[in-house]
């Protein structure tokens, strides 16, 4: 009887912990829509190689991080990135540097083969700082140009605080997005004029 009775609570207990709805899991990818407009009407006799940002601890996830106060961070819970954000960086410059039109060839870390210029970078910042029931998101990028013998070339830090359009993790994804499409630009520049120039 002792038995029948355990079987019959646990039963119970099962069945109201199994009809609890928990809240959906949202996932969030990044997205360059912009086009480089590339002023060189022949491409450049080069190859580049794109490698996969470098990061800390803190950003080698899915999570979506924000801050509410200094020295703190904290992330969302049911709202996660579709991948970690430096392979989806490294897959969205690949695809736009690639239609850019600026070098013979553009490839990743994963074919092998020749190469004349390695694009480098680390992922520095990648937060939504809230104050004030306003919020914006810092999106901090540093990229290197390597020759084939591994030697620095130049480097640039990329910066951006775009204000968050909500305070939530929407709102932050969607600010990354316009910093993206607006580094785009400066970035595919720069690489044109420094690499034309070596």
């Amino acid at each position: 009887m002792k038995q029948l009775a355990i079987i019959f609570l646990f039963g119970i207990l099962f069945i109201g912990c199994s009809s609890k709805t928990l809240p959906a899991m949202n996932k969030y990818t990044l997205d360059i829509t912009n086009q480089y407009n590339t002023q060189a009407k022949t491409k450049q006799p080069y190859t580049i190689k794109i490698l996969e940002p470098t990061t800390s601890k803190l950003y080698n996830n899915t999570y979506i991080y924000y801050s509410y106060k200094p020295f703190t961070i904290y992330p969302y819970k049911i709202n996660k990135w579709s991948d970690y954000p430096t392979k989806m960086i490294e897959q969205q410059l690949l695809q736009k540097l690639d239609s850019a039109n600026i070098y013979k060839a553009v490839t990743t870390s994963a074919i092998n083969g020749k190469y004349d210029f390695i694009l480098q970078s680390e992922l520095l910042q990648m937060v939504q700082i809230i104050k004030d029931k306003k919020s914006y998101s810092v999106f901090k990028i540093k990229f290197y140009i390597l020759d084939k013998n591994n030697e620095n070339i130049a480097s640039k830090t990329f910066e951006y605080k775009i204000p968050n359009s909500t305070i939530n993790a929407y709102g932050t994804v969607e600010s990354y997005n316009k910093a993206l499409n607006k580094m785009i630009n400066e970035l595919f520049y720069w690489l044109e004029n420094t690499t034309k120039e070596v």
